[in-house]
Formats: C-alpha cells, structure tokens, sequence
C-alpha cells in the first residue's frame, strides 16, 4: 500500500467486512488497558465481555450488560490482590445515570468500522499512539498517526475506536 494510489486524503465510509468481526483479541490478556503506553488514554470505545458470574469470579453487576458498548473515561491501576477498574459511561445511551467502575477484565476493545474513524493502536511499536484509519482492506488498516502525521499500517484486531470525551 501506499498513500499516492490509495488517495488517503479522501475519507470514504468503508465498511469493515464480516471476517473482522471474527478476529480474535486472543493476543491481548485482561490487562490490556493497564498497558504503559495505553493506560492513560481516554475515550477508547470497548464491549462488557464476560462480565457474567463464573467460577470464583463474581462479575460485574451479575453480565446484565453483557454485550454493550462503553466509553473509559479514566483507568485506575490498583495495587496488586486489588482489582483495576475503568470509569465509563455507555456509549450508545444519552443518560446522565452514573455507572459503577468496572474491572478492567470485563472491557474488550471496539474495532473501527470505518475510514476517517479516531483509534489508538494496542500493538507493536506504536501502541499507545493515536490516528485516523484512512483504509481499511480486509483485516489489515491504514492508519494516520494524530502526533507525526506519518502512515502506519495495522491489523484492524490491533486497533480501539476512539470518540472524544468530554473534559469538564
């Protein structure tokens, strides 16, 4: 790929195919958004994702929410035997009702869906930064990087979306 036959200039709302959706974040463990270079970064879109009672693990308000879309607001470390929590608010749902943090377990990143979309990348030598997807090509993506404005390609599973947050 390259930027003078791809036009990144242009946006245009390509949509990720099927097979996306069914890309594994195997790679990243629970503790992906307690990661240096991520951790402090707002407004990453994610999905509750097992966040039902199993086993020894008592979940997070009993998996009612189990599939929905959640803006992190902030992530807290904790101190080891103490459970990490992300502030959120929902993603999809204009409410002012204020949610319980939830563990960082229970969060799996959103994969963007389409060109012009703000991410930050989970891996390799650029994680942490964050761009604009200006392609997407089956799994793999074109990425803007917002700081150097240099191009940077990843694999869609390697990607959050991410929307701004309010900072008042």
């Amino acid at each position: 790929w390259c930027c003078r036959c791809h036009g990144y200039g242009a946006v245009d709302a390509t949509i990720v195919p099927d097979s996306v959706a069914e890309l594994s974040y195997a790679d990243l463990d629970d503790t992906w958004l307690l990661t240096p270079m991520v951790v402090n970064q707002k407004g990453l879109v994610c999905e509750i994702k097992n966040s039902y009672e199993h086993g020894k693990d008592t979940g997070w308000l009993n998996g009612d929410h189990e599939g929905e879309k959640v803006i992190v607001l902030s992530t807290f470390k904790a101190m080891e035997n103490y459970s990490s929590r992300c502030v959120i608010k929902w993603y999809d749902k204009p409410t002012a009702d204020k949610l319980p943090n939830i563990p960082v377990q229970y969060l799996r990143p959103v994969i963007p869906d389409k060109n012009g979309s703000q991410v930050v990348i989970l891996a390799g030598a650029q994680r942490g930064e964050d761009g604009i997807v200006r392609d997407i090509i089956g799994t793999d993506a074109i990425v803007e990087l917002n700081r150097t404005h240099l191009i940077h390609e990843a694999r869609v599973n390697k990607l959050c979306l991410q929307v701004p947050v309010d900072t008042a």
